[in-house]
């Protein structure tokens, strides 16, 4: 399995430092452990607060998560996106990452590397 996916925007968006973004790289070889706190982090953000959801019981099935997880993905390969960049995203981007980490968060095709 690939895991350094380029992510085409359907909207590009202007970052709070100023750079236009028309797609993103998602290098998902470069998160690591350390990285499942601001995974969390903006999960919880992303959620609105910390009430219980399914997705509390098992994260695959959290789409807040798998956003989180792939906007992680976003910055450790795209130069220049931060954190709450997130809050620029169209909708209809922010939608289509929680399917983008999808097969990364379920071990989907686990047998590939």
């Amino acid at each position: 399995m690939d895991k350094k996916i380029t992510i085409t925007l359907a909207e590009p968006f202007t970052s709070m430092a100023g750079i236009t973004f028309n797609e993103l790289t998602a290098d998902f070889s470069l998160i690591k452990a350390r990285d499942i706190a601001a995974i969390n982090r903006l999960e919880r953000k992303l959620k609105g607060g910390d009430e219980f959801s399914i997705g509390s019981v098992t994260k695959a099935a959290s789409p807040e998560f798998r956003a989180a997880f792939t906007w992680i993905a976003c910055i450790k390969g795209t130069k220049g996106l931060t954190l709450d960049d997130v809050d620029n995203l169209a909708m209809v981007d922010y939608l289509e990452l929680s399917t983008i980490s999808l097969p990364f968060v379920t071990k989907m095709n686990s047998s590939e590397s």
